[in-house]
């Protein structure tokens, strides 16, 4: 894990050292141990690290091929793919070179056209001595985040906004389009905005470029996952053994030699990943260094998922660890030790998110999730089936459908329930007959004025009525989901520069290997009730984890909070004066009533 920061000045001035170490000091908050800070003339760098995992990454940064440099925060995967192609390029290096140095002769040989091909999570700005420019690249999902300020032909750049914040010459006025959007969805519509108008966000799957000799910035995407035929395998099984070959390749490149932390809930995604990397660890002998933890949001209300996830870590032989912390105040003041989240957050439990992130970077510096498991092992079989009517494949269809009524059968069995078929059938009608159904109302709590310069009403409008056309015949929802920002959102919350502790999160799940098989299933029966996962599990998980029926959480935890009697949304210790600039306090108060029964 890293924190870095740059400049890029063509105005002629040269850049401070005390800039560099403000910056520095910022980008310890990450839990960052070591610093390494650069200058020369117009151009500097300030880089900090932890010594998690140092093999196979480069510290100091930044790293030089030639008169070409880079700094990032970098994690490379397939390594034996990308170094057969380099090796076909004179380029001969080790298999634990380190991902900096990797990615520098990557692009020594193809330039920015290697960034499609590269697999990992990345985040980082490389100076291409030939072209004169400065090139920032993110990974497709957004892994590690990355933002940048653009003003007077310089340029800034950093995987931490609060290290943007420290330059003064970059305004904090505040984005407005990015409030309006947060304040309807909980989240940027556009993924380029961040909440200041004048510091940018690069969207995950894009590429910058900075030229030095016009001091012009040019923002493109490198990549979209492609839409490719379903497979046709001829016997059930082979899927399943694809599977977990893909699966596993995934997690092995993110399990580290050190001791590493597991997210385990009492589900399958995560469930999944545990059993995987404590097969892939029992190999190595290192089982030793691997530990379940499960945050339960007990005694706030009676959460099942502690004692499924402990069934779970019993059967794989895990060390677990039950988070509790018995402070539930929504929207408690942070500690003084904590700075505030970088950008406005939907968690109102931040300050107790945080808490439990410290307890489990006690552990470890790297932590694997079941993040994205739900995208495509969730999706709706009527698209399937009207590509395969559309197709003529009648007989094809019948065999799918007969499969489908063999799965539900099974889950009928072994749940003695009937389960939800994922046909989209059941919504269409919900929406038909009940036209007062497909939408909320809107927000009455958010300022007139300010809801009427940013076209609220009309975006709130727009959004209820969204018809685009899918763009993937069979995983329609899951395809729009992983290149609409979605999981750049979610995995920056995980990110340290939010959660202010040394932890680094990795998801297995949304390894583009694994998206582009899934993106490949044919979603009857695989995608029923996770099929395919609980087919893949048999051995690896228990019976009452692997037959369980998707369980939301059971209870809101904040209506369980205003249930108890045991907090107001009018006890605030501090209110920042501009918040009523954006939304009415009073009628934003009055919401809670009708859960508390006022």
């Amino acid at each position: 894990m890293s924190g870095y920061f740059g400049m890029l000045r063509t105005d002629g001035e040269t850049i401070q050292g005390g800039l560099l170490q403000r910056v520095a000091e910022v980008l310890c908050s990450r839990g960052s141990t070591r610093e390494a800070i650069w200058s020369q003339g117009g151009v500097g760098t300030c880089f900090t690290y932890v010594d998690a995992e140092v093999v196979r990454r480069s510290v100091p940064q930044p790293v030089w091929l030639g008169s070409n440099w880079i700094v990032g925060d970098i994690r490379l995967d397939a390594r034996p793919e990308l170094l057969r192609q380099l090796a076909m390029h004179g380029e001969r290096l080790s298999y634990d070179t380190p991902s900096e140095e990797l990615l520098l002769r990557d692009w020594h040989v193809w330039g920015s056209a290697c960034l499609p091909r590269v697999l990992g999570d990345f985040s980082f700005a490389l100076y291409d001595s030939k072209e004169q420019s400065l090139y920032c690249a993110r990974d497709f999902i957004g892994a590690r985040p990355l933002f940048y300020a653009h003003f007077r032909r310089n340029l800034c750049f950093s995987n931490s906004l609060a290290a943007l914040r420290t330059v003064v010459e970059i305004s904090g006025e505040l984005d407005e389009t990015f409030l309006a959007d947060f304040l309807l969805s909980g989240y940027s519509a556009d993924p380029a905005r961040s909440v200041f108008a004048k510091i940018h966000r690069l969207p995950a799957g894009h590429v910058l470029k900075f030229s030095e000799r016009s001091g012009e910035v040019e923002v493109r995407p490198f990549l979209r996952l492609p839409v490719e035929e379903p497979l046709r395998f001829s016997q059930p099984g082979e899927y399943v053994e694809a599977y977990i070959e893909v699966l596993r390749q995934a997690v092995q490149d993110r399990l580290p030699q050190t001791p590493t932390a597991l997210y385990l809930s009492g589900g399958l995604d995560s469930g999944s990943v545990c059993a995987v990397a404590a097969g892939l660890a029992a190999q190595r002998q290192q089982a030793d260094k691997l530990k379940a933890f499960t945050v339960s949001w007990r005694p706030l209300f009676e959460d099942p998922e502690p004692h499924f996830a402990r069934l779970t870590a019993h059967h794989l032989h895990l060390h677990h660890e039950i988070l509790e912390d018995p402070d539930f105040r929504p929207f408690a003041v942070r500690e003084k030790a904590q700075r505030a989240a970088p950008e406005p957050s939907m968690d109102p439990f931040f300050s107790r998110t945080q808490r439990l992130y410290r307890r489990i970077a006690e552990h470890s510096n790297v932590i694997l999730s079941g993040d994205g498991g739900d995208d495509v092992l969730t999706g709706a079989a009527w698209p399937y089936f009207r590509k395969l009517w559309l197709a003529g494949e009648l007989a094809e269809m019948a065999r799918t459908f007969g499969s489908l009524v063999r799965t539900q059968a099974h889950f009928v069995a072994a749940q003695g329930t009937l389960p939800p078929l994922h046909t989209g059938i059941r919504s269409k009608l919900h929406r038909w007959f009940n036209p007062s159904s497909r939408q909320e109302s809107y927000p009455d709590w958010i300022d007139p004025e300010f809801a009427k310069r940013n076209h609220m009403h009309e975006k709130w409008q727009a959004a209820s009525q969204d018809s685009r056309l899918p763009e993937h015949p069979v995983h329609p929802k899951a395809f729009a989901a992983l290149h609409d920002g979605f999981w750049s959102n979610v995995l920056e919350d995980e990110d340290a520069g939010c959660t202010q502790s040394a932890l680094e999160t990795r998801a297995p799940l949304l390894d583009l290997r694994v998206l582009r098989f899934l993106l490949r299933l044919p979603p009857v029966p695989w995608s029923a009730n996770k099929e395919l996962t609980r087919r893949a599990m048999r051995n690896d998980l228990p019976d009452e984890v692997r037959n369980r029926p998707k369980t939301p959480m059971i209870r809101d935890p904040l209506e369980a909070c205003l249930e108890s009697g045991r907090w107001l949304p009018a006890q605030f210790e501090f209110l920042p004066p501009a918040v009523h600039s954006y939304i009415d306090w009073q009628k934003w108060f009055a919401t809670f009533q009708d859960v508390r029964g006022f």
